[in-house]
């Protein structure tokens, strides 16, 4: 199970601001970034990490929910997982639109 007191540290500690209670929201110059602590509807000792992009070329999102951005990616149960890592990398392979697209088209 995610410990959610410390994925909010690092999370704050990475620049990004507690929207709602398990949201927590980052803007760049090309994207509003979202991290949503998602508990498991089937299991209490389950929770998921979901991490999401709305590039601001697209205007502003229509609400700050996971769920209503374009680009999603979910992490589920890792032992030993180091949240600033992945924020790194997510940071590295998507921070800006031009990455992205390349991303996308790569695949």
């Amino acid at each position: 199970m995610w410990n959610e007191k410390e994925i909010g540290e690092r999370l704050v500690a990475a620049g990004f601001l507690r929207c709602r209670p398990r949201n927590w929201v980052r803007r760049t110059a090309d994207f509003v970034q979202l991290v949503n602590l998602q508990r498991s509807r089937w299991s209490k000792e389950d929770s998921y990490l979901n991490f999401a992009l709305w590039p601001t070329l697209m205007g502003e999102p229509p609400s700050l929910t996971e769920n209503t951005f374009p680009f999603r990616l979910r992490v589920e149960r890792f032992d030993g997982y180091d949240i600033s890592a992945f924020l790194l990398r997510l940071e590295r392979d998507f921070g800006s639109f031009n990455r992205l697209r390349q991303s996308i088209e790569a695949y």
